[in-house]
């Protein structure tokens, strides 16, 4: 194969270069496309037996997303007319908007109590405003009331809350619907009334956002080492921008087989371009190596790519197999991302090598690079790196011994943490939101429990209920 190789990229080297960046224009188109998912549904296998519940609840009971919205007064308590005039006006709106299914709150309470032989039923709140009395009586049914003291409204009133249950939606709906629900809540904000938006909604789309940042300054980041590492080392330009190419097209080839296969981004999916800009860039870096040591003054570049490929075929193709095979290895795992990411982090590897060994052979042979290895700094500090570590082997396998003692330490420390919160900085502030309300409001996360009986309405008998 690695002469098979060396024959295309010396005889055909223009054709090969050409279909190369073809195919990386081509698999740029579905790479551009792929989705982002957030979901807790996407951590789970397509059969497990878990998923299949919640599935079965959602279909039966509709979706179970909701968002809180706490208001908070600066002074006093929520039974003033100043919070519980927005508070309805807010309500109004939410309700009103094409996502929302019904929102819950102190506004549409109603009170059901036992008065001597009769059953009083009535609106929590009358029309507003209120006068004094019909605040002070709303104050003492509602926090009486066990269904709303804690959950509509703290035990000592100090804040309201909205429980906005949500319509199922995609990734664009759903952050169009957060950006909605926060310009609201600032319209009602003031300096005596604080407002807290929180729910899956809210953190999905902070989350959204913090990655489609960082993408946008960790891979030109990444790049950038690149260049300035390649530069250094092979002093030319042409070199470097062929290992770039070599590891863009692997990233490309991984996206693009996303977007094949439906798959949508995830926090933990966006380690992919990061995995194979490390790995990725091996094979090109030792075929430029050793073409620009094997290129002398009057060696042609066809006959020093071949010499380079039937020396250096093998071996890069055993260690991108067994790197290949080690990212495999997670598709034994019970999480569908980590499955994810082993297919899409082997796939890369393989796309570098095939373009390791064709593609960039190739394009050197067409553009006759030439570049320089020897007399740099870094190849100073290499050519005396052998004979430092054998004079101080002893030491450095001391310190190797020392440093796999330490990881295997540090591995038996190693915790599971699936609380979604952690994904975001202690002192983030969607964070430490979202722990206020936890806090103080009630928990973000729903519990649903299914009574099911085996005979039709088996449900509404009294032994049931």
């Amino acid at each position: 194969m690695g002469a098979a190789c060396a024959a295309a990229a010396s005889a055909r080297s223009w054709l090969v270069t050409a279909l190369g960046v073809a195919a990386l224009i081509l698999a740029l188109v579905p790479a551009s496309r792929v989705g982002f998912d957030a979901s807790v549904e996407g951590w789970f296998l397509p059969n497990d037996t878990t998923l299949e519940r919640y599935q079965e609840s959602r279909e039966r009971f509709g979706h179970d997303e909701f968002l809180l919205v706490v208001l908070e007064p600066a002074r006093g308590d929520v039974f003033q007319n100043e919070v519980l005039v927005p508070l309805s006006q807010l309500a109004a709106r939410l309700d009103a908007d094409s996502l929302v299914t019904r929102v819950h709150g102190i506004h549409n309470a109603v009170v059901i109590q036992a008065v001597a032989d009769t059953i009083r039923v009535e609106p929590a709140l009358g029309e507003l405003p209120l006068e004094a009395e019909a605040l002070d009586r709303a104050r003492a049914d509602l926090l009486s009331d066990p269904r709303a003291a804690g959950f509509l409204v703290a035990p000592d009133a100090a804040h309201a809350v909205l429980v906005v249950d949500l319509e199922a939606a995609g990734l664009p709906d759903r952050l169009a619907f957060a950006e909605r629900v926060e310009h609201l809540a600032g319209e009602y904000r003031s300096a005596s009334l604080r407002i807290h938006v929180m729910g899956d909604v809210v953190l999905h789309r902070d989350l959204y956002l913090k990655v489609q940042r960082d993408m946008r300054w960790v891979l030109p980041l990444l790049a950038l080492m690149l260049v300035v590492v390649l530069g250094v080392a092979f002093r030319s330009p042409l070199a470097v921008v062929l290992c770039l190419g070599v590891v863009g097209t692997s990233v490309v080839g991984a996206r693009a087989l996303m977007a094949a296969l439906g798959w949508g981004d995830s926090p933990l999916l966006t380690l992919v371009p990061v995995v194979l800009v490390v790995t990725g860039v091996a094979d090109a870096v030792h075929v430029l190596d050793r073409y620009l040591h094997a290129r002398g003054a009057d060696t042609e570049p066809a006959e020093a790519m071949r010499s380079v490929l039937r020396e250096l075929f093998r071996p890069c193709l055993f260690t991108s197999l067994t790197t290949a095979a080690g990212f495999l290895a997670l598709t034994a795992s019970q999480l569908f991302p980590l499955r994810q990411l082993g297919v899409l982090a082997a796939t890369g590897v393989g796309v570098a090598f095939v373009y390791s060994m064709l593609v960039l052979p190739a394009a050197v042979v067409a553009f006759r690079l030439r570049g320089h290895t020897e007399g740099t700094a870094v190849a100073r500090v290499l050519r005396h790196l052998p004979s430092w570590i054998e004079r101080r082997r002893r030491w450095v396998l001391a310190g190797c011994v020392l440093l796999t003692l330490l990881g295997l330490v540090g591995m038996l420390r190693l915790q599971v943490e699936s609380r979604y919160l952690e994904t975001f900085h202690a002192k983030d502030p969607v964070r430490q939101e979202a722990e206020w309300v936890e806090a103080n409001a009630g928990g973000l996360a729903s519990l649903e429990v299914l009574v099911a009986s085996e005979v039709p309405g088996g449900v509404l008998e009294p032994a049931a209920l």
